[in-house]
């Protein structure tokens, strides 16, 4: 194979297969039976040191990892790669690259030989491969990067290959793109065959997801579907028959009839030549979807969307299609709310009175962005119109709670009764006294559970003529289509949010730390600042604050690459330096990311020390429990990217029981007109005098007392406490009335160390299952004798030891038919559950890696 010593060590003994692959994985265990001498690598014992030390790099790894060896490029791989070989495994194993991946080889094959020949490495961004892994040639997305393995000699002997899957990440992306376009698409003027062909138009502009599909419409009138007439196709997308498919129309009306969405099966067409190996390939399968309309207790049309060949229907694929469909469903709305409402404004074209109404609801309505707003501008155009009456209105808010906005006129038991019996059609309902005058006047907004209308009590009676009821009707027709635009927006509000808080830095956090973020342009959560917090091997744990120059998404947007970038680096086990010179180049690449401040550590919390470098960042504060403090600027340089540096420093610090570490962005300290170093003076003050403070309240103090109203910065505070492990003991007598004391201590050890709820939860019933189990089988021949717990608390490893002189029963015994359910209970709930019986007695190990309060 070429290169290398033939001894391994300074015994020049080899490893054997079950020391190279003694992972306790599916995958190790595969290596292990793999038959080596079969393959060009030859046995096991002949291979050359080089590929011994690379194995042992890339098994272990939890990041997915491939070795690719020799001239034939033989593989080996990790357990978390396996997952991505799909049908491919268990074959892959000791297979020639060319022959376990030859759909894709054209491609990736050049690449690799390069690297073999020496020519350096390679890598790629979200690739378009088609690959044949789960019986069809699958659409697939991958990030990865090949890095020659070297010989004593410089020869190269093999590959280093680190991928992953980015299939989900890209295809979410372009399915968001269309579903963007398609909410901004104009349907103003349009008929529904129109809003359809528009549609339509756009559908087809996202073939790799909506290869072919067809838009069914039933006719309609001014108030509801003419269910007696057939749906009709009027329009399509993707090369489609002129015809529609037989096994379309049954489908369609099953849809209509119901209101669920339904499937069909069968040649529905070719799907569009998407660059797939052998071009076009049929569509075998569609989902067919019903498009529903505000004021329309049934559909209102179809839309039959083919499924790709190329891509796994699966959930994400399904929500996306709902998400299409209800888009449709909005632009629909709008068109037969928009012709409603038109033919009633031709009915009332000689009340300027009404328009004048109308004019004043849209006005205040178009600025409407959430479900209150939309209700409150009603109710007081409605009021106005009668005179000031007392009202109320209802609809369905968050989660189908219902959202109750009244102007002088609580919801009582009868009233909502009343509200319950409205028309579904939208007709205003009026209630009269003995006179003829009107009492009341109500009409439903949108249907649904709890339906959504209003009522207003008129005081004293209106006579009948007062009563405009088509403009009532004309208002209530606005406020319905208000209220579905500001469902969308909410919708699209919540969707943004989601995907912002997913750029964040974690959320659960270790024990000892706690964060604050707080965005400069709202509504968004997040800018250009950044924290994380990476558990690393053993005690080690990553801490990286970061601000890119600019604000708001776009700079949010830089941040995300920069974010994920160094988080990867920091699981890569670089040093603090090392990741900060990986990310220069990084931010080269990246529009936006240069000049970005960067303050990158390293924390052993076993031993309390720091390793630190910074790029251009405010200096991190260190506050130690004596009112001394520090600012890390031992191991500062320039910003990212800005000019080309040799190497970046690297410092160190030690901490003490009770120092606090504060990581900040410089939002926290920089003010107009004032140099940075009053602003950092402020924060040193404000952590010394809080130093005592638990970690989320001590956060929170910096963030109220340093930041200046009016601000125009974001702002990330990153807050660790430094703790001595801690120590808990307890010694109780084999008697059943001991647990509930031992436990409530158990439970005040765990508050004061700031232990999360859950966390503590968890461990207590854990703990208290191991004792009840030493006292009634551990001690049940030596009645007084002693249950001792001990717990240890180092980092975020909590440890607790329950300890008796007795010996468990087995599981199996036929005096306790119940016998291992606080052993399964402890497993479950804990990371590591272990039970090791001596002759001196038994001992509960029990083991959680914990998170903070903060």
């Amino acid at each position: 194979m070429g290169g290398g010593r033939a001894d391994t060590g300074a015994t020049g003994r080899r490893p054997t297969v079950e020391e190279l692959f003694g992972g306790d994985d599916p995958t190790s265990a595969a290596h292990r039976a793999r038959d080596w001498a079969a393959t060009s690598l030859g046995p096991v014992e002949s291979w050359p040191p080089e590929l011994y030390a690379a194995v042992r790099t890339v098994l272990p790894s939890t990041i997915p990892m491939l070795l690719w060896w020799g001239p034939e490029l033989v593989q080996l791989f990790n357990d978390a790669y396996t997952p991505l070989l799909g049908d491919k495994y268990p074959a892959g194993i000791g297979q020639p690259a060319a022959q376990c991946w030859p759909d894709v080889w054209d491609a990736m094959g050049p690449l690799a030989d390069a690297v073999l020949a020496g020519r350096g490495a390679a890598h790629g961004e979200n690739t378009r491969l088609f690959t044949d892994r789960r019986g069809y040639q699958e659409e697939t997305f991958w990030t990865f990067s090949y890095s020659p393995v070297h010989g004593a000699d410089g020869q190269v002997l093999g590959v280093f290959v680190a991928t992953s899957d980015t299939t989900g990440q890209v295809v979410g992306d372009r399915r968001l793109s269309l579903l963007r376009e398609l909410g901004e698409l104009s349907v103003a003027g349009a008929d529904t065959t129109d809003a359809a062909r528009l549609v339509a138009r756009v559908l087809g502009g996202g073939p790799a997801d909506l290869p072919v599909g067809r838009i069914w419409l039933v006719d309609t009138d001014a108030d509801a579907p003419a269910f007696g007439t057939e749906p009709r196709p009027v329009a399509s997308f993707g090369p489609l028959p002129a015809a529609p498919y037989a096994g379309d129309l049954p489908v369609v009306r099953e849809v209509l009839r119901t209101g669920r969405p339904g499937r069909i099966a069968g040649p529905l067409g070719t799907a569009p030549d998407i660059g797939a190996p052998g071009g076009s390939a049929p569509v075998g399968q569609a989902v067919a979807l019903p498009l529903v309309a505000t004021g329309h207790s049934r559909p209102v049309g179809v839309l039959v969307a083919g499924v790709s060949p190329h891509l796994a229907f699966d959930d994400p694929y399904q929500h996306f299609l709902d998400l299409v469909a209800g888009r449709m469903s909005t632009a629909l709305t709008d068109v037969l709310t928009y012709e409603a409402q038109r033919r009633r404004a031709r009915a009332l074209a000689d009340a300027a009175g009404r328009q004048a109404a109308l004019a004043t609801l849209t006005a205040r309505l178009a600025g409407a962005t959430d479900l209150a707003e939309v209700l409150h501008a009603g109710l007081d155009e409605l009021r106005d119109l009668l005179g000031g009456a007392r009202g109320v209105a209802v609809c369905a808010g968050t989660a189908g709670i219902p959202l109750v906005v009244d102007a002088g006129l609580p919801l009582t038991g009868p009233l909502r009764h009343r509200l319950d019996r409205l028309g579904a059609d939208g007709e205003p309902e009026l209630t009269h006294d003995a006179a003829g005058g009107v009492t009341g006047l109500g009409a439903r907004l949108e249907p649904g559970d709890p339906p959504g209308g209003f009522w207003l009590e008129l005081s004293p009676p209106r006579p009948p003529s007062a009563i405009d009821r088509p403009l009532v009707r004309q208002l209530c027709g606005a406020l319905a289509q208000a209220l579905v635009r500001a469902r969308a927006f909410e919708t699209q509000r919540t969707v943004a949010l989601a995907m912002q808080r997913a750029m964040l830095g974690p959320v659960d956090l270790p024990a000892g730390f706690a964060v604050r973020y707080q965005p400069a342009v709202r509504p968004l959560e997040v800018g250009g600042d950044w924290y994380d917090v990476v558990p690393l091997a053993g005690d080690l744990v990553g801490l990286v604050v970061g601000d890119v120059v600019g604000r708001g998404l776009p700079a949010a947007t830089v941040m995300g690459q920069l974010r994920s970038a160094s988080r990867a680096l920091l699981l890569q086990a670089k040093s603090p330096a090392e990741v900060l010179s990986a990310l220069d180049d990084f931010a080269r690449l990246v529009p936006g990311g240069v000049c970005t401040t960067v303050f990158c550590a390293i924390l052993d919390r076993a031993l309390g020390v720091v390793r630190y470098s910074s790029a251009g960042h405010p200096p991190a504060i260190l506050a130690h429990p004596d009112g001394s403090t520090q600012l890390l600027h031992g191991a500062g340089s320039v910003p990212l990217a800005s000019v080309a540096v040799r190497g970046r420093p690297e410092a160190g610090v030690q901490l003490h029981p009770g120092s606090t570490l504060l990581l900040y962005t410089d939002g926290l300290v920089e003010r107009r007109r004032e140099l940075i170093d009053a602003g950092i003076d402020r924060a040193v003050g404000v952590l010394t005098e809080s130093r005592e403070l638990p970690e989320g309240v001590l956060a929170d103090r910096l963030v109220r007392d340093l930041l200046p109203d009016g601000r125009d910065d974001d702002v990330a505070v990153l807050v660790y406490r430094h703790r001595e492990p801690a120590v808990f003991a307890a010694a109780l007598t084999a008697d059943p009335v001991q647990l509930a004391p031992t436990r409530e201590a158990l439970r005040r050890w765990l508050a004061g160390l700031g232990i999360a709820d859950p966390d503590a939860d968890a461990v207590l019933i854990a703990a208290g299952e191991a004792c009840a189990n030493a006292i009634e089988h551990g001690c049940r021949f030596a009645p007084g004798a002693t249950v001792t717990v001990r717990g240890r608390l180092r980092a975020d490893r909590l440890e607790v030891l329950v300890s008796d002189t007795g010996g468990w029963r087995e599981a199996g015994d036929p005096a306790d038919t119940d016998r291992g359910r606080g052993r399964f209970i402890m497993a479950r709930l804990m990371d590591e559950a272990t039970v090791d019986g001596t002759a001196e007695g038994t001992t509960v190990r029990l083991v959680k890696r914990v998170t903070g309060t903060g």
